[in-house]
């Protein structure tokens, strides 16, 4: 039996828990997602000091991982090149982040989004 997501391409840009964990779960339904992480990896692989934690390899199984570098210009046009490929974008980054990323003159999430996209951002609250 074919699995719900199977063919679906995700691309997760999302770090600590509830955004893995909604990756994980597109994984487990069969998406293929890609885990970006920066350069030296998110923050919750190093939580544990020199040990990749328990919790950061149990969210990004079922997942590929690669990484890029945001804030340089090849990190910008390699993720743009695979957002054009992708079917969904997974981010949960502070407000303004993905939007400072993309170096528009108006920053808008749509400068990410490909004609078939969803963007899915999950966002925590400080109060």
């Amino acid at each position: 039996m074919s699995q719900p997501l199977a063919g679906i391409t995700v691309l997760d840009l999302t770090q600590i828990y509830q955004g893995p964990y909604c990756g994980f779960l597109m994984a487990t339904a069969g998406a293929d997602v890609i885990k970006i992480e920066p350069r030296g990896g998110e923050r919750l692989r190093g939580a544990g000091g020199a040990k990749t934690q328990l919790s950061f390899a149990t969210l990004n199984s079922n997942k590929k991982s690669i990484t890029l570098d945001l804030k340089q210009e090849r990190g910008k046009v390699l993720l743009k090149e695979l957002v054009q490929k992708a079917d969904i974008l997974l981010e949960n980054y502070a407000t303004g982040v993905m939007d400072r990323a993309s170096d528009a003159k108006t920053p808008q999430r749509s400068h990410w989004a490909s004609p078939t996209e969803v963007a899915l951002v999950v966002c925590g609250d400080k109060s």
